[in-house]
């Protein structure tokens, strides 16, 4: 099952795991939730000049690692940056409802996001 992890005030998605649909390299699901984190991380790249700083992306290299992406708006874009993460979040979320042994969503507050890392 792929686990997504999805901070929305700390601007943070974390996805890991494989969907189980298919073998690799023929699982839709994979190849449809990689689609919209590789937008995300993409969108999110291509948009500091409204974050503090660089934007983090982590892309892990085999199914048991995670990918992370995690960015902070400046104040005046935080709206901006939110709609980035959200335009992901609903494709996510819609490949759950049709795909729900397959693919799982959690959203943290962002006291969980910290005891996470930590752990």
């Amino acid at each position: 099952m792929i686990k997504i992890e999805y901070c929305p005030e700390a601007f943070t998605l974390r996805a890991s795991g494989h969907a189980g649909y298919a073998p690799p390299g023929q699982d839709i699901v994979c190849a449809a939730v990689s689609t919209l984190i590789q937008t995300l991380a993409l969108c999110v790249l291509g948009y500091t000049h409204g974050l503090e700083g660089e934007p983090t992306v982590t892309i892990g290299d085999t199914r048991d690692e995670a990918t992370e992406i995690s960015c902070t708006p400046l104040p005046e874009r935080e709206r901006e940056i939110s709609l980035i993460y959200w335009y992901c979040i609903c494709g996510l979320d819609a490949l759950c409802e049709r795909y729900p042994e397959n693919i799982g969503i959690t959203v943290l507050r962002h006291e969980d996001l910290h005891t996470e890392s930590q752990a």
